[in-house]
């Protein structure tokens, strides 16, 4: 299905177990019992247990996650403490030229001069920028923490507004950054006088403009090797790659130029894909400048990457909407996404994917401006909290609407999730798939129903977490997402839904890619959080990471052991057996 036999990071489940939780505790209850391994404690919770890699082979008759390190406290990947929703405000890119241009969306928030950290008394000559004030590593929600604020920056707790939703202080847009090819090969985005804001946000304008905002930008590409990355402008800027600090230009100052060559950083793989974090303040009048100049092919989709292209989908437009009936549009009750299937060796396809409410079902959207495109890359479907909606996803040809035969087919569906008040929690539930993907620290519990297989999100979050690049996710995004695959389908049948009923809105974003494998290549970097491929299709694989080999027929499976599964075998019953001595 998937090309496997390239140097990937992630791992594949036997293929005579799928990974889900009751199904897990049933089969190993001496091990559950022993570490205290329950089924709320995710990455999220609280058990006893520091880490269970979820590499699934075959031990004997039984699977089990073979990897577990016995210290104290689960590892944190997010999510209890959110912060509430910003207004959302979503500005018009009507204005924008048609073209070889690049829109890439950003999150600007806007702050007032009443922020301890905007439009304060400048403490030092501002000739230069202020270097060391943040880690040198993004935080496992892909935001950067305050090291040392010295006079710049009041507090790691104000500091943390600027890159998060807080209503108190700041108000969220969502802004489409315009990149323009040059006459050199490069893309740029020059602004003399950046103010996006104007209009917008808290709408306290002086000297004519809307100053005191931070922008966030995260993307994907795949590295080729010479790429080079300039940022001209004031005031902080930092550029993170693969989640490494790589341009430091903090403080306020005036315009200052620096240039990343990436060849320096040193751990990049040629053909792979990496992930670029852009963090920017403008923080102080009278001036705004903002001016990013990169040969990095940032159109370029990392699920095509060097050995490994992946079979996937984009959603371009949103041809008609009306799903379930409540408009915009009228007519056939459905939502027509004009989307084109990319295979390897294959022309690109142009293809119609129809998503419609399922005879019999009942559905009732929170907001039904939000069903459609999100952000240009996203499949949207909202829905009213405490209900429940099952969907088809079937797939035609644009010219005749005849139903198509779509091969290798992924969906990936994000940022499953409790409520805040850990009231209601968001599920996707699926039938007839082939394969599905989980990180092996996911906070997603699965669970089957006979021949349904549900899927929970497990740990609080709002819609502030959801990723802005499907390629570009953090730790606790790909730990809140779940990958369908399908062979061969024309219609899929998916339901979405909340347990009980709340304030909250919902909505489910999906994409057309097997998302948790096109970003985990090169971007993750704990080598122990990757993907698990359960129900693979028969084949052999072969990966620098010695994965785990399966074959399945149609009534008899055979299991083949790499050494490495064999060594986990033996280290698990060791550690078994060490600790019934214990207990001696």
């Amino acid at each position: 299905m998937w090309p496997l036999q390239s140097a990937r990071g992630y791992r594949q489940a036997s293929s005579t177990h799928e990974p889900c939780v009751e199904d897990f505790v049933m089969k190993a209850p001496a091990m559950h019992a022993a570490v205290g391994l329950s089924t709320s404690a995710f990455g999220c919770g609280h058990g006893r247990v520091r880490n269970i890699t979820a590499v699934f082979v075959a031990c004997g008759t039984l699977t089990l996650a073979a990897a577990v390190s016995m210290s104290t406290g689960w590892r944190h990947y997010g999510g209890t403490h959110p912060v509430g929703m910003a207004e959302i405000e979503q500005l018009d890119a009507s204005e924008l030229a048609e073209g070889d241009k690049l829109s890439i969306d950003v999150v600007i928030r806007d702050f007032t001069d009443d922020h301890p950290d905007f439009e304060m008394d400048l403490p030092t000559a501002i000739q230069t920028a202020a270097t060391g004030l943040l880690h040198k590593k993004l935080g496992d929600d892909g935001k950067p923490t305050l090291k040392n604020g010295s006079t710049w920056i009041k507090s790691p707790e104000s500091f943390h507004q600027w890159y998060h939703d807080d209503p108190s202080v700041n108000r969220k847009v969502h802004y489409p950054l315009v990149l323009i090819p040059s006459a050199k090969g490069t893309l740029v985005a020059d602004h003399r006088a950046f103010f996006p804001l104007d209009g917008k946000g808290w709408g306290d304008e002086t000297l004519g403009h809307n100053f005191w905002f931070t922008l966030e930008l995260h993307h994907a590409f795949i590295y080729h090797g010479g790429e080079r990355f300039t940022f001209r402008g004031d005031d902080d800027l930092w550029v993170f790659i693969n989640k490494s600090l790589a341009i430091d230009l903090g403080g306020v100052h005036v315009e200052l130029e620096k240039t990343l060559v990436l060849d320096d950083l040193g751990f990049l793989k040629k053909g792979q894909p990496a992930s670029l974090d852009v963090f920017y303040a403008e923080r102080h009048t009278v001036e705004s400048h903002f001016r990013i100049e990169t040969t990095i092919k940032l159109w370029e989709e990392p699920c095509k990457q060097k050995g490994a292209e992946f079979p996937y989908m984009v959603l371009r437009t949103v041809t008609h909407s009306n799903l379930g009936g409540f408009g915009p549009d009228s007519g056939e009750e459905i939502i027509v996404y004009r989307a084109q299937a990319f295979r390897q060796g294959h022309h690109p396809q142009d293809v119609d994917l129809h998503v419609r409410v399922k005879p019999g079902s009942h559905y009732t959207p929170t907001d039904h401006a939000q069903n459609g495109l999100l952000h240009s890359d996203y499949g949207s479907i909202s829905l009213k909290a405490g209900t429940s909606t099952s969907l088809l996803f079937s797939f035609h040809d644009p010219k005749t609407q005849a139903p198509l035969d779509i091969k290798d087919l992924a969906l990936t569906f994000y940022n499953l999730h409790l409520d805040p008040g850990e009231k209601t929690t968001q599920f996707v539930e699926a039938i007839g798939y082939d394969t599905m993907t989980l990180m092996s620290h996911t906070e997603v519990k699965c669970t089957k129903h006979g021949d349904v297989t549900r899927f929970s999100g497990t740990c609080p979050g709002t819609e502030g977490d959801e990723p802005a690049n499907p390629a570009a996710l953090t730790l606790t995004q790909k730990n809140r997402a779940v990958t369908l695959g399908y062979d061969r389908v024309q219609t899929a049948e998916l339901t979405v839904g909340t347990t009980v009923a709340s304030d909250t809105d919902n909505r489910f974003l999906f994409v057309a890619k097997p998302a948790l494998l096109c970003a985990a290549m090169g971007i993750n970097p704990e080598a122990d959080n990757i993907p698990v491929i359960t129900g693979l299709p028969t084949q052999t694989t072969t990966t620098s990471r010695g994965l785990v080999s399966t074959s399945s027929t149609n009534d008899h499976t055979t299991t083949t052991r790499s050494l490495a599964a064999k060594v986990c075998c033996a280290i698990y019953w060791l550690w078994l057996f060490g600790l019934l001595l214990l207990f001696l």
